[in-house]
């Protein structure tokens, strides 16, 4: 399959975002999109749980789970993650920042929890011990391979999955072992995980499009955006200057807290909800269902690295760029298919076999005895795709499962 290369809308580089990566995009062969993306998610993540805006009874903060998607060689994605790093080493906050709250190999819940849990420490009371929360729990996970992350979470028992939707939501994060339990109070976890389309579309669990993991997630093409043989570094000066200007935005980011929309930024959000919220179906509904949220976080992040306290119409308007960025990323990755090869081919053989529909014990021939043919069923059911007639034997009832566009045919023969 051949993917498009796809462009970030003008508006999307506003702010010192935009102008951070003007000034480095001449210089790398990175994709200005993921040079964009990471750089609001490592400037989210370092400011901590200090801006946040309302969203009914709910507080969001700058942490964002993003996806750099792009072929195995060509798309740059390491590239352009180490040029966003390099602009963070102004200050001894920023080296802490590098030294202590990045991680890197998702597999388990127990180890992203352990390395920001609530420390306990000992009382002068024998045998009693208080818990302490006040220890950084900023963490950026750096998944180069994020391929392998999605493996393990299809492993059975493993509860990374639902840990990871409360890292996004900011939630308690907390492990139920026995022997060791562990406790994270204000979380504020970000993640950057790199993958091919080719690992994304066959790796993604069709179970973490339905209970709200990859809606979590900002999709962004990658590409290469030039050659450069031999390559040409930023400028000493140029680069001193973005530094120091990330470190001022830092400072002033730090001590904002609830975020609002301006009037005029307001009126424009009424109208863009209405746009983005409209019902729709299959791979864009599953991975966009918190297009709101997703917005919002993306302002407010735009809105603080350009010195504003409050959500301005340019931060939401370069945010609104980067969230249609994502859609087409995700339709550039997907096309027509449901995301997932397995819910693909079961389609794939229900439509060859028309009205004449298979049974389940045909599917699990169709497809073999370790495909999850009862999963990817149900999933199919419930999103109205296909249909299924129960017919009654001397063991068990037999279903036969048919495409939805058969259903008039199948009901009237």
């Amino acid at each position: 399959m051949k993917y498009k290369d796809l462009k970030l809308a003008p508006p999307a580089f506003y702010g010192l975002a935009g102008e951070v990566v003007n000034v480095v995009l001449p210089h790398t062969e990175a994709d200005e999109a993921a040079l964009l993306i990471q750089l609001l998610a490592c400037f989210g993540n370092v400011i901590d749980r200090n801006p946040y805006f309302i969203a009914e009874a709910s507080k969001h903060y700058s942490n964002l789970f993003v996806l750099v998607v792009g072929l195995s060689s060509k798309g740059r994605k390491g590239s352009s993650l180490n040029q966003i790093l390099t602009l963070f080493d102004e200050s001894k906050e920023f080296n802490k920042w590098m030294a202590n709250c990045h991680i890197s190999g998702l597999s388990s819940s127990e180890g992203l929890i352990n390395k920001i849990c609530d420390s306990t420490i000992e009382t002068k009371e024998p045998f009693e011990k208080v818990t302490y929360s006040g220890n950084d729990k900023r963490l950026l996970c750096r998944e180069t391979e994020f391929a392998n992350t999605l493996n393990v979470m299809k492993r059975t028992g493993n509860t990374l999955s639902s840990l990871l939707r409360n890292a996004w939501d900011g939630t308690v994060l907390q492990t139920t072992t026995k022997g060791n339990p562990q406790k994270v109070t204000n979380p504020h976890v970000t993640i950057i995980g790199h993958i091919t389309y080719t690992e994304l579309y066959t790796q993604i669990n069709p179970i973490d499009l339905k209970n709200g993991l990859g809606n979590r997630f900002l999709y962004i093409n990658s590409t290469r955006s030039k050659q450069l043989p031999n390559g040409s570094p930023v400028a000493k000066e140029v680069s001193d200057y973005l530094k120091k200007n990330i470190q001022l935005v830092y400072e002033f980011a730090v001590q904002q807290k609830e975020m609002r929309f301006t009037t005029e930024a307001q009126h424009y959000w009424n109208e863009l909800y209405i746009k983005v919220t409209q019902d729709s179906f299959g791979i864009i509904a599953d991975l966009t269902g918190r297009e709101a949220a997703q917005i919002k976080r993306l302002a407010m992040i735009y809105s603080v690295m350009n010195f504003e306290k409050e959500i301005s119409i340019g931060a939401l308007k370069a945010a609104e760029a980067v969230w249609d960025y994502n859609c087409e990323s995700i339709s550039n990755i997907f096309g027509n298919s449901l995301g997932c090869y397995k819910l693909d081919r079961i389609i794939n053989i229900l439509n060859e076999f028309g009205a004449d529909g298979r049974s389940r014990t045909d599917l699990i021939n169709d497809t073999g005895k370790n495909y999850g043919i009862g999963q990817q069923l149900d999933f199919l059911e419930e999103k109205g795709l296909i249909f299924k007639i129960t017919e009654s034997t001397n063991r068990r009832p037999k279903h036969i499962y048919f495409l939805s566009k058969f259903k008039a045919e199948v009901l009237t023969s």
